[in-house]
């Protein structure tokens, strides 16, 4: 039996006249790793801010163990100490260097001490091949580098789930291939993961289930062979054969 982690049910989500999330649900097990395609303006990025309580619900329910965290009465930082989110923009402290970027939420958030933060950062730094830049400031790293920066910045806050919105979509296609490799090191190490991803190939390697999206609602889901190999549904053949014209 899955012990889920977490279950989506039933949200809402709108900005103004603009319906971004229509009913949307999901359920995740512990050591899952889902993938969400979809073309763009689906509402694959809205549903993980809605997950990290970054952005408010309209209406349904988020469930993390059992426990409904769009409650507005809930806290919200006790739940991003749980649920970690990468985005495409790395969004890395600029004036803060590599290892201070990394310390700093669990020095702060998790009022770990200073010198056990530092040196389990510096074990995931080494771990991904990034303890030569510890010292160093964003701007001299490479789109890359900063997003392995920015997934171990998640990591160290020891997260139940990591949410990645499109980790590898702000990257020169030669830098892709190394954050891909590091997401797939999490997942066989059990790592919870969702993962919105246009790398179709990735996503049928890694996830143990995929979720299409379109406009706002679920259209497939299941393993990646049901949903990338003999989806049902002409929408999502016609997204898979757009995404594989332009490959």
């Amino acid at each position: 039996m899955i012990d889920r982690l977490l279950e989506v049910r039933g949200i809402w989500k709108e900005f103004g006249p603009l319906t971004v999330l229509a009913d949307v649900s999901l359920d995740l097990g512990t050591h899952e790793v889902m993938a969400i395609v979809g073309p763009s303006g689906s509402g694959k990025s809205t549903l993980l801010r809605c997950i990290n309580l970054l952005e408010p619900i309209d209406d349904g329910e988020i469930l993390l163990d059992g426990v409904d965290i769009a409650d507005p009465e809930f806290d919200a930082d006790s739940v991003r100490r749980r649920i970690g989110i990468v985005f495409q923009a790395f969004n890395l402290f600029p004036h803060l260097s590599v290892l201070d970027n990394i310390t700093l939420a669990p020095r702060k958030v998790l009022k770990m001490p200073e010198e056990e933060a530092r040196v389990a950062a510096d074990r995931l730094l080494a771990r991904f091949d990034l303890a030569d830049k510890r010292h160093e400031y964003p701007d001299r790293l490479s789109g890359g580098q900063q997003q392995r920066a920015a997934i171990i910045r998640a990591l160290a806050m020891s997260p139940d789930l990591i949410l990645l919105d499109e980790p590898t979509s702000a990257l020169d296609p030669e830098l892709v291939g190394e954050v891909l490799e590091v997401i797939e090191t999490l997942a066989q190490d059990g790592m919870t993961m969702i993962v919105v991803s246009h790398e179709l190939t990735f996503a049928r390697a890694v996830a143990d289930r995929v979720l299409f999206m379109d406009e706002g609602r679920v259209v497939e889901q299941g393993t990646p062979d049901q949903v990338l190999t003999a989806p049902t549904t002409e929408r999502a053949r016609r997204f898979l054969r757009l995404m594989t014209d332009s490959a």
